[in-house]
């Protein structure tokens, strides 16, 4: 019997140890939860994505991951916005679909503390930024899209 619950401890450490998940939610004005990206990371070289939303097959979302590492896809109200790599070395890309041009668009980076190190605005559907003078840590990347906000964990190693 002990050598059952030892290998069944094992065999879970082994499970878990293996696969993380990283679940990333969208919610109104109301509170109500709109969109939810699940992303399973299974190793290092081959991750899994599983959107509540998506289109694509499992494979060709596997395919756009391994090519960019991880992957934030997410939604405010119409636009589909997108954040590579995280996490990210320094240089880290924001993507904006139906970007509305006459709209005060914005992207701005803060520590856990709450100072302000990143402020711009998003001009075209693809921005950079740039975060390699910062120190290794956790960033909170906080995107305004005509008057819709949405916030992400970001990760510099």
């Amino acid at each position: 019997m002990k050598h059952l619950i030892t290998i069944t401890a094992i065999m879970l450490t082994t499970i878990i140890s293996y696969a993380q998940t990283s679940v990333n939610y969208c919610y109104d004005d109301a509170g109500n939860r709109k969109h939810r990206d699940i992303l399973l990371i299974c190793s290092s070289s081959k991750m899994t994505s599983v959107n509540s939303n998506s289109k694509n097959t499992p494979h060709e979302e596997t395919a756009q991951l391994e090519q960019k590492q991880l992957v934030i896809k997410d939604k405010i109200d119409n636009f589909e916005i997108t954040i590579y790599p995280n996490p990210t070395e320094g240089k880290l890309s924001l993507n904006v679909s139906n970007m509305p041009q006459n709209t005060d668009n914005n992207v701005k980076v803060f520590d856990l503390f709450g100072k302000q190190l990143y402020n711009s605005q998003i001009g075209s559907e693809t921005t950079e930024l740039d975060l390699s003078m910062q120190p290794t840590g956790t960033y909170i990347m906080k995107v305004i899209i005509a008057d819709k906000t949405a916030v992400w964990k970001i990760i510099k190693k």
